[in-house]
């Protein structure tokens, strides 16, 4: 992978606040490209290296306080609580013996270190090589593995004599567009609808142990797989990155099932739909159900009493045709909007029927 490509994929990893691990061989400059992406952008980075560190590096210091025990976070917590944007940067995880790795599950899921909530802005990004070439290397739990985006890294020769003759250049951090969080519900509608036609691919966790420590599909990975294609989209990455970036949290196999599927949809674009008050309804179910779920994510991400009315409009028009569907997508339409209480519309009153039957709104 050429540092122009593995630059993006770090700024969109960086955009989504997707955990992200790299992988490869000693010296290829894994430690290197991290710490100089935070240099480059201004960003605070703790550099961590995991065989040094005890259980309670990650997990807080028990500490008695005021009749209670308190869970003190290390030095290097309490300096990142202080920056509004960083990276924790744990290097060297294989070497992390199995007590330090299970300390860092709420640290990679949830920023949690002792009783030290993490800002929102610093990411939790980590560094491996294989585990078989590794100082008493050991392969990544399962639970932890499946905490992380996962991305090989090596360096080409042609790469490292450029380097080495011109200097090497930091990766620069190029931003994803203004607002493109707003294809986020899109794109989690979209693997919402290829789960729906395909149940057993929201979990496939390999048998193999080595397989573990990597990249599987389950719910937790499935959302990080959403977020980081609707980050590509955004920043008009390419195929050939976001094969990367979803493989990197659900497995190749299942990213190129998954974005082999996403293609032949040729959707609309649900703001368009929107926009018009009409579509022609496919045949296709799958197809459909799809369509039907971004309009769904469209009203939700963005909810005015206009918008509620005509996604309505467009389910009722979607139930003539598939009505079990449409009825799940009228369903999440609801709860989605819940806290707004806009008044029942014409398309959900004539849906009423279909959503009582599957224990929806409209009892």
């Amino acid at each position: 992978m050429s540092s122009k490509h593995l630059s993006s994929i770090l700024a969109a990893a960086y955009a989504a606040n997707v955990p992200l691990l790299l992988w490869g061989p000693p010296g290829v400059g894994k430690t290197a490209r991290i710490e100089g992406f935070g240099e480059a952008n201004g960003l605070m980075v703790e550099t961590i290296i995991a065989s040094i560190r005890e259980p309670a590096d990650f997990a807080g210091y028990p500490v008695p306080h005021g009749g209670k025990l308190s869970m003190l976070p290390p030095a290097f917590a309490q300096r990142l609580s202080g920056a509004p944007q960083g990276i924790l940067f744990i290097d060297e995880l294989t070497t992390a013996p199995p007590a330090v790795q299970a300390a860092c599950l709420r640290v990679i899921h949830g920023g949690a270190i002792g009783d030290l909530m993490l800002p929102r802005g610093i990411r939790r990004w980590a560094a491996a090589n294989p585990p078989e070439q590794a100082a008493d290397g050991t392969a990544l739990a399962p639970p932890l593995a499946n905490r992380f985006m996962h991305i090989e890294v090596d360096t080409s020769a042609a790469e490292w004599v450029s380097g080495a003759m011109n200097g090497w250049a930091a990766p620069g951090y190029a931003p994803p567009p203004v607002g493109w969080e707003a294809k986020v519900p899109q794109a989690m509608a979209l693997v919402a609808a290829y789960i729906q036609r395909r149940p057993t691919a929201l979990r496939s966790m390999p048998k193999d142990a080595a397989a573990q420590g990597k990249a599987w599909a389950s719910p937790r990975s499935w959302d990080m797989a959403a977020r980081m294609l609707a980050v590509c989209e955004a920043m008009t990455l390419g195929d050939d990155a976001m094969m990367l970036c979803v493989g990197g949290c659900i497995g190749d196999a299942a990213a190129a099932e998954f974005l082999a599927w996403r293609k032949r949809q040729d959707l609309p674009d649900p703001e368009a739909l929107l926009a018009s008050g009409q579509w022609g309804v496919p045949n296709d179910g799958s197809v459909a159900f799809t369509i039907m779920g971004s309009i769904v994510a469209a009203v939700c991400a963005n909810p005015t009493r206009d918008r509620w009315v005509k996604g309505w409009d467009l389910l009722a028009a979607g139930a003539k045709y598939h009505a079990d569907l449409a009825a799940l997508a009228g369903r999440s339409l609801a709860q989605g909007c819940m806290t707004h209480r806009f008044p029942p519309p014409q398309g959900m009153v004539a849906m009423a029927p279909l959503l009582k039957s599957i224990g929806g709104f409209g009892k």
